[in-house]
């Protein structure tokens, strides 16, 4: 029997000369090693992120959110929001108690964490934010959440 063609694998090969984990990552992602993120990768992300000095957006490549946010999270511990960790490294903390992470780039959503994007702000900025760069549906979800409706 033949072994997986995927270097340092040793199970056997199955399909397309891949062990069946491979053949599946390479189904769903489009790579056999695709979706597969090692340890400590995103943390080094995360703090390359916090040195990024580009205009352009910097998406998040790793686990986001239901809602396309990029996070992190350490055994034990609730998901962090990549953009406010970003925020408060480059901007200071929080000033004040319930302060949003907001975007000028309007591309919250898509995961960008670049810090000359990020700003703090209130809860109604950040929706005006949202109506500003076209999201008016985020934006009546959000202040339905705020009203209880």
């Amino acid at each position: 029997m033949t072994k997986c063609s995927v270097p340092v694998c040793e199970r056997p090969a199955r399909e397309k000369g891949l062990c069946t984990a491979h053949a599946h990552r390479l189904r769903r992602h489009g790579d056999p090693l695709g979706g597969r993120t090692f340890n400590g990768e995103p943390r080094k992300f995360l703090a390359a992120a916090k040195a990024y000095d580009g205009n352009d957006c910097l998406l998040w490549p790793y686990a986001t959110d239901g809602h396309g946010y990029g996070h992190v999270k350490r055994w034990g511990e609730s998901p962090q929001k990549v953009h406010r960790l970003v925020c408060e490294a480059v901007k200071g903390p929080p000033p004040f108690p319930k302060a949003e992470a907001l975007h000028s780039c309007g591309n919250g959503h898509l995961g960008c964490c670049a810090p000359k994007h990020l700003r703090w702000g209130t809860h109604a900025d950040n929706g005006r934010d949202m109506v500003a760069h076209g999201r008016q549906r985020d934006a009546i979800r959000a202040a339905r959440r705020v009203d209880g409706r």
